[in-house]
C-alpha cells in the first residue's frame, strides 16, 4: 500500500461556524438542533460464537472461520480498562451462533450440543459476561435463540429457554436490559438450515417475546428485527434455496407493519457493513463467475454460428442461447450485489459516495419507523468496516479510523439513537486487536468521539469546502456544554478553517502515516495506553486557525 498522498495547503472558502445566543450559525445553516442520541450512542459488540462452545468465528489469520479457539476472556483487566473507557455503551451480544444455540444454566452441561443446536452457553459464560458489563459499566442487548431449537412443530417461536435466561440474570442482578429476537431473520435461509420465518410470523413472535420480558424483566425493552442490508441492493431477501425456491422480500416493512395488530418492539434495528471481506466465499468466486460466464457465452456463440456444420436444431440452438442469458444473468448479478471492500483500492472507504450509502438505506429504514405510530428507538444493532470478520490488512488499521467517524456522524443525524460496534475485540474488524490486546486506530477514533461528541446532534457544514471534507457538530445537554466539531478531511489536501468568534480552539488532530499502518496518532503523539491499561487524558493544543490535514481527522471545541 502507499504512504498517504502529500499534504498540500488550502484556504476554506468560507468559516467554520460562529455561535450566536448559544445556536450555532454559518453563512449556510442555522446550527437548529436535528435531534438527541443516546448517551450510549457509540456502542459495541460481542459475537456470541466467541462466547458459548464449541466456539465459532472468523479466523484472525484471514482463513475463514475456525471452530474451538478458547472462550471470550472477560476477565483480562486490559480488556476492561479499555471497555470502560468507552462506557456508557450497549455490549450486544449477536451474530449468526446466536440463532444456533442451548442455554445450559442449571446442573452439568451437555458434552455436546444435542441437534439442531450447535453450541452451549453455560451460566458460566453468563456469570462472565455478566460481571464484566457490571464492572465496565455497560448494559447488555442480548439476541435470544429464534432459531429451530426455539420453535414449535408449527413454526412458533417458543419462549421458555430464553425465559430462563432473563430469570437467571435478574436473579444475579446483571444489566440486561434489551432483548433481540434473534439475529437477521432475512438470512435465517442462508445461515440456519433453510429456516424461512415469514414476516408476519416474525411479528407474532415480537408478542411472545414482550410477553416473556413483561413477566420476568419488565423494565427491559424487546428489539427486532435486526434485518441484514447490503450496500449495493438494500435489505437482503429471505432466499430458501429449495425446489421450488422462495424468496421473501420487505422483511423490515412487512414486520412493523404487522406488528401494528400486535407488539411494535421497543428497539428497531437493522445491520449494515458497508462491503465484504476479500475471506468471504462469494468475493473470492467472483471472478471466477464472471470468467466461467465469459467462457460459456464466446463456447455457445460458436456453436450457434457453426450450427449446420454440427447439426444442431433451433430447439438446441435456442435453449443454448437462453443458458448463455442465464449465466450471463448471473454473473451480471453477482458482480453487481458482491463489492469486496477493496473493490477501488485500500481507499475504497473514504470514498463520499460509498460513506453515503449507508446514509442512503439509513433514510429508508427511518422513514418505515416513521410511519409507526408509536415511534420506537432506532439502531443500527451491527456494523463494521466489512462483512466476515473485516478485511485483512485494512480492517483494524489507520484505512477504516475516518470510515467509523464519518458513519457515526452520519447516522446520528439521521435518527440513530445507537450503533453497535462489530467487535470489541476479535478477527480483523475489532476495536482492539484479538491476539495482543493493542487498541486500533478505530479505538482511538472512538474514544475522542466519546468524550467529545455530545448527545444534541446539530446542523453543521463548511460553505465551499470541497465534498471531501465532512463536517459534523454535536453538544452536551447541559448549559454550560460547549459545541464540538467533528471535520473529517477526505481528501490529499490541507484545509485551513478560521473560527473568528472564538479566538483560539481546543483542537484534537487525529492522524496515520500510511493505509495499514495499525497506529495512529493524537495532536502528533502516538496514541497508547497507559502502563496499566487504562486510558490516558488525552489534552487538546490550543489554536486560533487550525488546519485539517489530508486524510485525517479534528475535533474542534468551542
Amino acid at each position: 500500500m502507499s504512504p498517504i498522498g502529500a499534504r498540500r495547503k488550502v484556504e476554506a472558502v468560507s468559516e467554520v461556524a460562529t455561535v450566536d445566543d448559544e445556536k450555532l450559525t454559518s453563512s449556510d445553516s442555522t446550527g437548529e438542533e436535528l435531534g438527541r442520541v443516546d448517551e450510549r450512542y457509540l456502542s459495541f459488540t460481542i459475537d456470541l460464537g466467541q462466547i458459548a462452545e464449541p466456539t465459532r468465528f472468523w479466523n484472525p489469520d484471514g482463513s475463514g472461520e475456525t471452530i474451538g479457539r478458547p472462550t471470550f476472556d472477560f476477565a483480562n483487566p486490559r480488556l476492561r480498562h479499555m471497555a470502560a473507557a468507552l462506557a456508557p455503551a450497549y455490549l450486544r451480544i449477536g451474530g449468526t451462533e446466536a440463532d444456533r444455540v442451548i442455554y445450559s444454566l442449571e446442573g452439568t452441561p451437555p458434552e455436546q450440543p444435542p441437534p439442531p443446536f450447535k453450541s452451549v452457553l453455560t451460566a458460566a459464560h453468563v456469570d462472565a459476561l455478566g460481571e464484566f458489563a457490571l464492572t465496565t459499566g455497560l448494559h447488555v442487548a442480548f439476541a435470544v435463540n429464534a432459531g429451530w431449537g426455539a420453535r414449535s412443530a408449527g413454526g412458533a417461536w417458543v419462549s421458555g429457554m430464553s425465559r430462563a435466561l432473563m430469570r437467571y440474570t435478574a436473579r444475579h442482578g446483571y444489566p440486561f436490559t434489551v432483548w433481540e429476537l434473534g439475529n437477521e431473520p432475512n438470512a435465517w435461509p442462508l445461515f440456519q438450515a433453510q429456516l424461512l420465518v415469514q414476516p408476519e410470523q416474525y411479528a407474532r413472535d415480537l408478542r411472545e417475546l414482550a410477553a416473556a420480558r413483561d413477566a420476568e424483566l419488565p423494565a427491559a425493552r424487546i428489539a427486532g428485527p435486526c434485518t441484514a442490508y447490503w450496500p449495493t441492493i438494500g435489505e437482503v431477501p429471505a432466499l430458501q434455496l429449495r425446489l421450488p425456491p422462495r424468496a421473501v422480500s420487505n422483511y423490515l416493512p412487512r414486520v412493523l407493519r404487522a406488528a401494528r395488530a400486535h407488539v411494535v418492539p421497543d428497539v428497531v434495528t437493522w445491520h449494515y457493513y458497508p462491503g465484504l471481506s476479500t475471506r468471504s466465499a462469494l468475493a473470492k468466486h467472483r471472478p471466477l463467475l464472471s470468467t466461467v460466464a465469459i467462457a460459456v457465452a464466446v463456447a455457445v456463440v460458436t456453436l450457434c454460428l457453426t450450427r449446420k456444420l454440427l447439426s444442431l436444431s433451433l430447439r438446441t440452438v435456442f435453449g443454448l442461447l437462453g443458458l448463455v442469458l442465464a449465466v450471463a444473468s448471473v454473473a451480471v448479478a453477482v458482480n453487481y450485489i458482491v463489492r469486496p471492500v477493496l473493490a477501488n483500492g485500500p481507499n475504497s472507504l473514504r470514498d463520499p459516495a460509498v460513506l453515503d450509502t449507508a446514509g442512503h438505506w439509513a433514510e429508508q429504514v427511518r422513514s418505515e419507523v416513521m410511519r409507526l405510530p408509536k415511534q420506537p428507538m432506532l439502531w443500527l444493532g451491527e456494523t463494521g468496516s466489512a462483512q466476515v470478520g473485516g478485511e485483512p490488512g485494512l480492517s483494524g488499521r489507520w484505512a477504516t479510523a475516518l470510515w467509523w467517524l464519518d458513519q457515526l456522524g452520519l447516522l446520528a443525524q439521521l435518527g440513530h439513537a445507537v450503533q453497535c460496534r462489530q467487535t470489541l475485540s476479535g478477527a480483523d474488524y475489532g476495536l482492539i486487536d484479538d491476539s495482543t490486546f493493542v487498541p486500533t486506530p478505530d479505538y482511538w477514533a472512538s474514544v475522542l468521539w466519546k468524550r467529545l461528541m455530545g448527545t444534541i446532534v446539530l446542523r453543521a457544514s463548511l460553505a465551499g469546502a470541497p465534498s471531501t471534507l465532512r463536517v459534523y457538530a454535536h453538544r452536551g445537554v447541559s448549559s454550560t456544554a460547549r459545541t464540538t466539531f467533528l471535520l473529517i478531511n477526505l481528501g490529499n489536501e490541507e484545509i485551513r478553517v478560521n473560527p473568528p468568534a472564538y479566538g483560539a480552539v481546543d483542537v484534537w488532530r487525529l492522524e496515520g502515516q500510511r493505509f495499514d499502518s495499525p497506529t495512529c496518532t493524537i495532536n502528533g503523539r502516538l496514541a497508547t495506553l497507559n502502563a496499566d491499561g487504562t486510558v490516558p487524558e488525552l489534552p487538546p493544543v490550543r489554536e486560533a486557525h487550525p488546519t485539517v490535514a489530508a486524510d485525517s481527522a479534528m475535533f474542534v471545541r468551542v
